[in-house]
């Protein structure tokens, strides 16, 4: 099982993850947003598991070294002018 995020929406922090699909977003420098988050999570074990597995699997399709090695290899045969 994996474990939910809560992350603030900075930097690549949505790029990572869509709202509600594998994480929690809330805005910088909110701590009430971070506790509202935390309790929700808390109080709702369904849907902490259910976010905490679909972020192991997301960031197994998406950043396993294998896909990270396709995706490098991918780049630079893309840009080697070959």
């Amino acid at each position: 099982m994996g474990l939910p995020c809560i992350a603030t929406e900075v930097g690549a922090a949505r790029e990572l993850f869509d709202e509600g699909e594998v994480g929690i977003l809330v805005q910088s420098h909110s701590p009430g947003q971070i506790a509202t988050a935390l309790s929700r999570l808390c109080q709702n074990p369904d849907e902490r598991q259910r976010l905490g597995r679909l972020a192991k699997e997301r960031m197994k399709a998406k950043y396993s070294l294998v896909e990270m090695v396709r995706r490098y290899e991918s780049y630079y045969v893309g840009h080697s002018g070959k």
